[in-house]
């Protein structure tokens, strides 16, 4: 009898956690309300010695070279 009893404890114990944590989820909230963000204001255009290099498509990294 007391095993019966802990397993029904732990079961409603589990069931209410994963009700919990369903109603404790975040929601997706539409960002309208904040503003549009742009990149060009958020991201410096230098950043120590590196700087943006204007109008560049698809740089490819060559290990090779230093």
């Amino acid at each position: 009898m007391k095993i019966r009893s802990t397993a029904l404890l732990l079961t409603v114990v589990m069931c209410g956690a994963s009700v919990a944590g369903y109603a404790a989820r975040p929601g997706a909230r539409p960002t309208s309300t904040a503003g549009s963000i742009s990149l060009e204001t958020v991201v410096p255009k230098t950043f120590g010695d590196w700087i943006t290099l204007p109008e560049q498509s698809g740089q490819v990294v060559n290990p090779q070279v230093a």
